[in-house]
């Protein structure tokens, strides 16, 4: 019987894309550029957006791609984008996302935040297996 679970932690490779963090305002915030490059099998990740109380405003999460490290030549991935309420408090939201560079980040975007909320992504991508095998067939 084949254990294909097992060993989550050797299996995933976990990124910060955008570290906790309150967002007020309304002017974009920049997250962590991460490499994707080391250890992704398929160029096929998803993130993970978790929300404290968002008190007040809107804001969209959208996910960015680029060749450089230092995140200067990032651009939008296309349909990589969550929008969340005031009343989205404590949730846990996905966005699975195909990209076809090195380097990801995540940007936040409040509207009418005056007092905010925290916010906080992560981004994940299966590794290679010993052998060249993936985990998920």
């Amino acid at each position: 019987m084949a254990n294909f679970l097992t060993d989550l932690v050797n299996a995933v490779t976990v990124a910060e894309l955008f570290k906790p963090q309150v967002v007020t305002g309304s002017s974009a915030v920049n997250g962590t550029v991460s490499d994707f490059l080391g250890s992704a099998v398929r160029n096929q990740e998803f993130a993970v957006i978790q929300t404290g109380t968002l008190v007040d405003g809107s804001y969209v999460v959208k996910l960015q791609e680029g060749l450089l490290a230092d995140g200067s030549d990032m651009g939008d991935i296309s349909g990589a984008t969550v929008s969340l309420a005031a009343t989205d408090d404590n949730i846990i939201s996905n966005i699975a996302f195909y990209r076809t560079k090195r380097y990801i980040r995540a940007v936040v975007t409040p509207t009418s935040a005056t007092s905010g909320g925290p916010i906080a992504v992560l981004g994940l991508a299966q590794k290679h297996r010993p052998g060249g095998t993936n985990l998920v067939p």
